[in-house]
């Protein structure tokens, strides 16, 4: 995400995103976001620290009615031991068709050289010293991305 450690950014926003934006934080899992507090007219400061971040309440001083929503007995159990936290699920089921296994990286740069049009001049080097495929790859990847996004 790209606030994480940049600068300094004030947030004003709904409830409902402040605990989006604190689970994230705090890594809490989408269980626990619904029951996060989050009381209305306060800022929360979020301080980084090793493995997480310090969070500092500054109330206002507006009077309201606290929204603040307990977790229900069921939801007071803990979650389902089967459930994983932290992982990634799949949102496409996999390929029916297999893809030709590439041993090594020359095969790939050879598979998708062919593919990619020619957009760098020739005095442009693709190979930098000390990293003979590393530079050719990234400057082809650069390449294919641009091509995509050309209108010509």
């Amino acid at each position: 995400m790209e606030l994480e450690r940049q600068e300094n950014v004030l947030v004003i926003c709904h409830q409902a995103v402040l605990r989006c934006l604190l689970a994230y934080f705090l890594d809490k899992s989408a269980e626990e976001m619904p029951y996060l507090k989050c009381p209305l007219h306060t800022v929360l400061k979020l301080t980084p620290v090793a493995y997480g971040c310090r969070v500092e309440s500054i109330y206002l001083h507006v009077e309201s009615v606290s929204t603040h929503r307990e977790r229900s007995e069921d939801a007071k159990k803990g979650p389902n031991p089967l459930m994983r936290r932290n992982s990634v699920t799949p949102l496409a089921s996999p390929e029916p068709t297999k893809k030709p296994r590439i041993n090594s990286f020359e095969e790939h740069v050879a598979s998708t050289s062919a593919a990619l049009p020619n957009c760098l001049p020739p005095e442009v080097p693709t190979q930098l010293p000390g990293q003979p495929l590393l530079g050719k790859a990234c400057l082809r990847t650069v390449c294919h991305i641009f091509s995509k996004f050309s209108p010509y």
